[in-house]
């Protein structure tokens, strides 16, 4: 809107986000307890001022509120960073079971398409940074421990 562009409808987009989270599930599908279990020893968490500054860029005038809701995940120490690892690996069972439930991302994306809707950024009209802009950051507006933010920890 900012930029004198259509307005895309939300629902439109949050379509094409859920066909792009589908897939996030099925590389979590994919792997191994040990697979998990070597990615996590190598994981390391983000840094607080390289988070803040990518919510800043992605947030502008929002960003004090996004950094403020997102806090827990700002301020975390190293002692809870390893205790997370620790409960994604023993938990990794139903990690997996709940990845299980959610259909690949070709079938989210083929049942948009014939229900009529778009299931890519660039068929609503985003060339691929303003995609990855909005998926690397959407995950800052939710303050719990989504499957971005797993994916981000694992580094696949």
């Amino acid at each position: 809107l900012r930029e004198g562009r259509p307005a895309i409808l939300h629902g439109a987009k949050v379509g094409v986000a859920t066909v792009m989270v589908a897939a996030l599930y099925d590389q979590v599908r994919a792997l191994s307890r040990e697979e998990i279990s070597d990615l996590l020893e190598a994981a390391t968490w983000p840094a607080r001022d390289a988070e803040v500054a990518r919510i800043r860029a992605a947030y502008d005038e929002l960003a004090d509120g996004v950094i403020a809701d997102h806090k827990a995940f700002l301020d975390i120490t190293p002692e809870e960073v390893e205790a997370l690892k620790r409960r994604i690996l023993e938990n990794w069972d139903a990690i997996q079971a709940i990845a299980a439930q959610v259909p690949p991302a070709a079938t989210v994306a083929e049942l948009l398409q014939r229900a009529g809707g778009q299931a890519t950024a660039a068929e609503l009209g985003f060339d691929d940074a303003e995609r990855d802009l909005g998926f690397d950051s959407g995950h800052y507006l939710r303050n719990r421990f989504t499957v971005r933010k797993l994916v981000n920890v694992l580094g696949v």
